[in-house]
């Protein structure tokens, strides 16, 4: 696990007005450049989402869980949560898969700190 001095010296990612895809590419080498390690896969777009946005412009936070997949190890999600969220709901656009929980978490948190506002 990283030291919360650690988390704290990531800078945030600029994202309003930017390609997802970019956004998530500057996302995965900042989390390795800070030591904390993917397990099996980085984020990536999830390929079922049917109204994937181009850009996270629209939403009004994004939100970064670490969640147990059961047999299938850990992951670390992101969602974006729209504007009207009244009316929409929360959309799972990535997810980071891994064997171990604390890298879950790892990452989920170092990515609520590069994706924060």
């Amino acid at each position: 696990m990283p030291s919360f001095e650690t988390l704290a010296r990531l800078k945030p990612i600029p994202h309003e007005g930017r390609p997802i895809q970019d956004v998530l590419i500057d996302l995965n080498e900042a989390i390795k450049a800070a030591g904390i390690e993917f397990g099996e896969s980085e984020f990536s777009i999830l390929r079922y989402v049917d109204d994937l946005p181009e850009t996270f412009d629209n939403f009004r936070w994004i939100d970064c869980t670490a969640v147990r997949g059961g047999n299938e190890g850990f992951y670390a999600h992101i969602s974006l949560v729209p504007r009207q969220h009244d009316r929409n709901p929360t959309i799972l656009i990535a997810t980071a898969k891994t064997w171990c929980w604390s890298s879950a978490l790892a990452i989920a948190a170092a990515a609520t700190r590069l994706l924060s506002d």
